[in-house]
């Protein structure tokens, strides 16, 4: 970590910093770092994670400096033209963002009420203060809800069918999703995910996989590098259905209206996407702030000024970081997949969209009444397939 010229690197200093002067870190890292770092920076050691619980923000109009929590607001009012400018959140922005930092986290509970209405007047600069809301969460997941399995009930199951040739085609079809994503875009860990998946093909002769958490840790701790989280979580959603036909007492339980609801909760795709609903007439708008305003490669994978993908995506429009201003929006572009999707930390769509995947979902809907299919497989909107981090 030392240069040619035999100087620490930037990331380097800041460690030594914190670590030996109990310094707090500040809105300059964002020059050198990405949220991918800083998360990594403070899992090395206990007095670095315990300097990193609140940062400095110095960047306020009032000329005073104020302390916010990890991580601050990354990539917030960031972009040269906004460093040229002096330009940084107000106070009464700050005060609104300590409010609903309050309001999000007062019940961490699964399926309590969080959230609230930012209600400041016109020109109070709303849309940069909910940006900076979203970036102060950026990388977080949303609670998931609890099991509601008879596990020792599976489990007494499981040990059972472990040994048994015939349950070799669940398991394949759990491992689909992986195989499926490894064919297509990563034919290099084609020879990793046949050993994971001999190995995890039952009959089990020895003591491997005593329980079925034991099986899905296995397989995610092999295929993590090799495939992204989206396929991971789709791998778990497979879990998730046959742990549920494991479970004989629950079977009355998951075929009424309550336990499809149940089973469709803990479906969904945990995302740490952000979902910004506007008015069509405001989608230029939220865009074009975003794009001045927020400094997108630090939530990307490189801050060389590349790669910045994969961070804003505009329905109707593509990637922020392709996109042409004014915008050309295409009502009639295909909607990305929810496994897309959940790549990305915002993901901005108007109400037109919403109104058009509405009738499609009541249109499916009354066909699966009709033809007396599965009312849960009804709402194939990739929009409601996931666990949104937050929706504005």
């Amino acid at each position: 970590m030392m240069s040619n010229q035999g100087k620490h690197s930037p990331l380097l200093d800041l460690f030594l910093r914190i670590n030996t002067n109990n310094s707090r870190i500040d809105s300059s890292v964002w020059d050198f770092l990405s949220i991918q770092d800083t998360y990594k920076l403070r899992v090395l050691s206990k007095s670095t994670r315990d300097a990193l619980e609140k940062v400095e923000y110095n960047r306020c109009r009032d000329g005073t400096d104020y302390l916010v929590p990890f991580p601050g607001f990354p990539g917030v009012l960031l972009t040269p033209s906004d460093v040229k400018n002096g330009a940084g959140l107000f106070t009464h922005q700050l005060a609104s963002l300590k409010a609903m930092h309050k309001a999000e986290n007062n019940d961490t509970q699964f399926g309590a009420l969080r959230g609230g209405i930012l209600g400041d007047a016109p020109g109070l600069g709303k849309t940069i203060t909910m940006l900076a809301l979203i970036a102060s969460t950026a990388g977080c997941k949303p609670k998931e809800p609890d099991e509601f399995y008879d596990n020792e009930a599976i489990n007494e199951h499981w040990k059972i069918m472990r040994v048994n040739p015939v349950f070799r085609e669940e398991i394949l079809k759990s491992l689909k999703p992986i195989r499926d994503f490894i064919n297509v875009n990563n034919p290099k860990g084609y020879n990793l995910f046949r050993e994971v998946a001999e190995f995890a093909s039952p009959p089990y002769s020895d003591r491997r996989f005593p329980t079925v958490g034991a099986f899905e840790a296995f397989v995610t701790s092999k295929m993590k590098g090799t495939v992204p989280a989206s396929t991971i979580d789709l791998f778990r959603m497979k879990v998730v259905a046959f742990k549920a036909g494991l479970d004989k007492r629950n079977r009355r339980l998951f075929n009424n209206p309550i336990g499809k609801r149940m089973m469709l909760e803990r479906n969904l795709i945990p995302a740490s996407t952000n979902l910004i609903i506007v008015p069509d007439a405001l989608l230029e708008h939220w865009a074009e702030q975003i794009r001045r305003h927020i400094k997108i490669e630090v939530f990307a994978d490189s801050i060389d000024g590349h790669g910045c993908e994969g961070v804003v995506y505009i329905d109707g429009v593509g990637d922020i970081s392709t996109a042409r201003f004014p915008l050309n929006h295409n009502s009639s572009k295909p909607m990305l997949s929810q496994f897309e999707l959940a790549n990305y930390l915002i993901v901005l769509v108007p109400f037109s969209r919403i109104e058009e995947q509405n009738y499609m979902r009541k249109r499916r809907r009354n066909e699966d009444v009709i033809l007396g299919t599965d009312l849960s497989t009804a709402s194939r909107s990739p929009l409601l397939r996931l666990r949104w981090f937050r929706i504005i």
